[in-house]
């Protein structure tokens, strides 16, 4: 009896199951953010390309910012093509500084990367910082 009652209730699990894979192949999938790269007067933020299983372009939004929480981003730049951006060392003393890169598709669908940081207890998922020197 209960070797049945578990085969009889495996029938939703593995629809349920199979039908959660099936959306997954909508969704944009997530990638990592390297570290910056200082390069002469410029600082290099570069990333893995995100990848759609529907085939859509990408492109690429990178904020940052001195607080985790971008309430003030120094860099706000979208509408990238390309897994790299530089920015004018001088836009960014030294100090921490955090950055964010979301891939989006031409139909709006969002991924953040799958890099996190906590500050002060508080997590901050799609976040990394960099130590600037000057």
């Amino acid at each position: 009896e209960e070797r049945d009652a578990i085969v009889a209730g495996l029938g939703d699990q593995v629809e349920l199951a199979y039908q959660q894979f099936y959306d997954s192949l909508h969704e944009l999938m997530p990638f990592f953010m390297y570290a910056p790269v200082t390069e002469g007067e410029s600082v290099r933020f570069w990333w893995e390309d995100a990848y759609d299983f529907d085939n859509q372009p990408i492109t690429y939004r990178l904020r940052v910012a001195a607080t985790p929480d971008f309430a003030a981003p120094v860099v706000d730049v979208s509408g990238l093509t390309t897994t790299q951006y530089l920015v004018p060392a001088a836009d960014l003393p030294a100090g921490t500084w955090y950055f964010e890169v979301t891939a989006v598709t031409q139909d709006g669908r969002t991924a953040p990367s799958m890099n996190k940081i906590q500050v002060n207890d508080v997590y901050y998922p799609g976040v990394d910082r960099v130590e600037v020197t000057g």
